[in-house]
């Protein structure tokens, strides 16, 4: 059934969830009871998308509720085929993204149980067609793989997806050719690793001598009885049919977007239905053994994994803690470009959601109801009262960035883009500074916040009087670290703006100065030198358009490097013997007394301005040549 078709029943709907967010306040108690009523909760979660989708947020999604053995609830809102106008079902399949991840971890388990992988040995031991290079004098075992420690820099970003099965490559290949590079000690920081996911799903494959689809099939969906799930890309043809459409947004509406690909598979390629995510859950929460799972196995998956705050959500054995409202949740997000899915669990009250949106912004709309249904079940978050401890400005005050960044490739830029400020207000209120906007905070314990309506908190670290580290309670998987403002938004942006008003000055100011001098008598070399300058200066704005094209809007390089981008890498190498040559000029204009005093100062500085700039692509690895800076 598809609640998008019953329009008086949705008006219904909504009223209950008005009178819910009029009546509920912080010291509501948790209403466990109403999880076991399917119309209350239906009615509910009607409401809740009835509004997602009458606001023009969604275009279509799937939701499935678990609780104690049973299904609570499984259904479809919204469009799966917008042009055809087919209606979501519980058969749906959604592209779940890193959800995937969990069938990973459930099958390295299984092979841990069978005597077949160790979680504490060297991953080098098992791998047979490639090796993973001895940076570090720690080996990386699977448990650094589960829990995101490996210490692997965030690769692939570009080229993660594909558009056809033509390009998306072979998997073993791509692990190969997609290595990232190991910057930190194993065990040390966490940093969010698709690739290491992938990784684990390949020692899977040598274990068990199957391919991971084969494996996943018979292991893990044959024994659930998961009829409407698969790795496969594309899906089997049987399956063809009930796949929903992606969307993404381009000119403010919505248009289908092309079947994501996912270059290394296990990280990323499942297909699944809402009702079939409800038996991987009720699996998930069982308690005995199953035809998929020991109960000793099971519970590995749960078992504390890596925690950098012990105040804060840590890494379980694959999965992640999300905990909030007096409970312990734990699960796992998954997000391509079009699809928003989350696979939440609470095994204390044997309760699992499920939720997945077929749209681009469908994140923001799967947390709002997320979060809706545990505020309707457990009541709202209880805010901490404020510390009375003394707070350190300069402790916190500073940039933080992203472990979960690129180092070696194309795209370092985007360590860049997740850098952010700590700033504090002077009613000593922490500020963070986010692309959504800022975010309060305040003090209630040593070194940790709460935000002020008590869904985030944030840890900070550091042995010394400045704070090093910092942590987000919702992101367990990822750690920040500090950094100098030198490397902050704020001075790389200014520098480039510098570098690109010079260079623009260049064609305004120059051509009307020539005609309020143009009486004077031209001393040899000024045209040479002047048509140099317009043309590096040229070159620096072409290069800066092609790349803040491509980074405001990333979608293409998710799928490779464009050809224009491909080529605007080769500028800066071109730059290299032009500028050399403007420098012979910037000098000679000083020796030969070429121009006017306010010319000569400004060709200088556009000349020296340029030098550095090509400096600072090379430190970005913006060059077609990348060259450690």
């Amino acid at each position: 059934m598809n609640v998008a078709a019953e329009p008086h029943r949705l008006l219904r709907c909504v009223a209950v969830v008005i009178w819910f967010a009029v009546t509920t306040h912080a010291d509501a108690a948790p209403d466990t009871v109403w999880l076991d009523d399917s119309t209350a909760v239906h009615e509910f979660v009607d409401g809740v998308m009835a509004s997602q989708i009458a606001a023009g947020r969604v275009v279509g999604a799937t939701v499935t509720i678990v609780r104690d053995g049973g299904v609570v609830l499984s259904q479809g809102y919204g469009e799966a085929d917008r042009t055809t106008h087919r209606m979501v079902a519980p058969d749906t399949l959604f592209r779940v993204g890193s959800v995937s991840k969990v069938f990973v971890w459930v099958a390295v388990m299984q092979q841990v149980a069978a005597g077949r992988l160790d979680l504490n040995t060297d991953i080098n031991t098992y791998l047979k067609d490639l090796q993973i290079p001895e940076t570090f004098p720690e080996p990386i075992t699977l448990t650094h793989l589960m829990t995101h420690t490996a210490g692997f820099e965030d690769k692939p970003i570009i080229g993660l997806f594909a558009r056809g099965p033509q390009t998306v490559g072979d998997f073993h290949t791509n692990l190969q050719t997609m290595m990232p590079r190991r910057i930190w000690m194993p065990g040390r920081h966490a940093a969010y690793s698709n690739y290491g996911a992938a990784l684990a799903a390949h020692l899977v494959e040598v274990a068990s001598g199957q391919s991971w689809d084969d494996y996943v099939d018979s292991h893990i969906l044959k024994p659930l009885l998961m009829i409407d799930t698969t790795t496969r890309q594309p899906v089997p043809k049987v399956l063809e049919d009930h796949v929903s459409n992606g969307y993404w947004l381009e000119e403010g509406r919505y248009v289908a977007a092309p079947f994501e690909f996912v270059t290394i598979p296990p990280a990323g390629s499942v297909s699944s239905s809402g009702a079939d995510m409800g038996r991987f859950m009720l699996e998930l929460l069982a308690h005995g053994d199953t035809p998929a799972m020991a109960a000793t196995t099971r519970a590995l998956l749960f078992a504390p994994g890596y925690k950098h705050d012990s105040r804060l959500n840590q890494t379980r054995y694959g999965v992640y803690e999300q905990n909030s409202h007096g409970q312990t949740l734990m699960g796992h997000n998954g997000d391509t470009l079009a699809f928003h899915s989350i696979l939440l669990l609470c095994p204390d009250l044997n309760l699992g959601i499920f939720a997945s949106y077929n749209n681009e912004r469908g994140e923001k709309a799967r947390d709002e109801l997320v979060q809706a249904i545990l505020d309707r079940a457990f009541g709202v978050p209880q805010v901490h009262p404020k510390s009375d401890q003394a707070m350190n400005p300069e402790r916190y005050r500073g940039w933080y960035t992203s472990l979960r960044a690129p180092v070696s490739g194309h795209d370092k830029l985007q360590s860049l883009l997740q850098t952010f400020e700590v700033s504090v207000a002077g009613d000593g209120t922490l500020l963070v500074h986010t692309e959504e906007g800022v975010r309060r905070f305040v003090k209630i314990d040593d070194d940790l916040f709460e935000q002020e309506d008590g869904r985030e908190r944030i840890a900070f670290a550091g042995e010394g009087p400045v704070a090093t580290s910092l942590f987000v309670d919702s992101v367990p998987p990822i750690d920040m670290a500090r950094v100098g403002a030198r490397l902050s938004p704020r001075v790389q942006g200014g520098f480039v703006l510098a570098v690109l008003a010079l260079c623009v000055a260049v064609w305004i100011l120059w051509p009307i100065s020539w005609l309020r001098h143009r009486g004077r008598i031209a001393v040899t070399g000024e045209a040479r030198a002047t048509l140099l300058a317009a043309l590096t200066s040229a070159l620096i704005i072409g290069f800066c358009v092609v790349i803040s094209r491509a980074v405001a809007g990333p979608r293409d390089l998710m799928f490779g490097l464009p050809e224009t981008f491909k080529q605007a890498l080769w500028v800066p190498i071109a730059l290299i013997p032009l500028l050399l040559l403007q420098l012979v000029y910037a000098y000679g204009a000083w020796v030969g007394r070429l121009w006017w005093a306010s010319r000569r100062i400004h060709y200088t500085l556009v000349t020296f301005a340029a030098i550095a700039f090509v400096v600072w692509t090379f430190y970005w690895h913006l060059t077609a040549v990348i060259v450690e800076i």
